[in-house]
């Protein structure tokens, strides 16, 4: 990323709290040229920062300068050990750009195809593939005989209440 904004990023070895800042400066100063006119409408953390959102009871928003994801996970309709996942990842092109940065490297600036698979058949890129084990990992364990209760940690709790909020629907106190 720091390449792309003509940043050498041997300039910050030692330095990497410098980064964001220096990102936000390059996007000031090169953005407009490049066909980003929506960065004049952007704070600094909006240049960089990726911005999340929920919307129960089960999208989530992802979105940053350049581009947004949106994620849907479903319940498997005959398997509650499975789910079904649906990632959308949209880009906004600049002038001229012909590829675009995505979680999966670069792609063409067309619309792309969808496609079906299992989890492990093909990368949703490298964030969403960590994220996907830790589920896989923490499924299993949940069949452990010294599972009894999770542990969320403090910015977790609004896991324990989402999954609160679905158990009152589903028992009608909702």
């Amino acid at each position: 990323m720091m390449r792309a904004w003509e940043l050498n990023p041997d300039e910050y070895e030692g330095r990497a709290g410098e980064v964001r800042v220096a990102l936000q400066k390059q996007k000031r100063k090169l953005g407009e040229a490049r066909g980003y006119a929506q960065y004049a409408n952007l704070n600094d953390d909006q240049l960089t920062d990726y911005y999340h959102y929920t919307l129960f009871p089960n999208m989530s928003f992802t979105m940053a300068a350049d581009s947004y994801q949106i994620l849907r996970p479903m319940p498997h309709p005959t398997d509650p050990e499975k789910c079904l996942f649906d990632h959308w990842y949209f880009v906004r092109p600049a002038h001229g750009e012909t590829k675009a940065a995505t979680p999966l490297g670069e792609w063409p600036m067309e619309a792309a195809k969808h496609d079906v698979f299992k989890h492990g058949e093909k990368s949703l890129g490298w964030v969403a593939d960590q994220d996907l084990s830790v589920a896989i990992a923490q499924q299993k364990g949940f069949h452990s005989r010294g599972y009894s209760d999770s542990y969320l940690a403090n910015q977790e709790a609004r896991v324990r209440r989402y999954h609160e909020v679905i158990n009152d629907y589903i028992a009608g106190r909702i």
